[in-house]
């Protein structure tokens, strides 16, 4: 019981960990896309 618990939390903490990353990328492309636009 014990190791299930701590698979599902390394689950559930990679899944934060992918979407906390994938939240950043998307701070950076928008970023981007505001630098590109302002220098055209």
């Amino acid at each position: 019981i014990k190791q299930q618990k701590i698979s599902t939390n390394t689950k559930d903490n990679l899944i934060k960990l992918i979407q906390s990353l994938n939240n950043e990328e998307m701070k950076n492309k928008i970023i981007f896309k505001k630098q590109y636009i302002c220098a055209n």
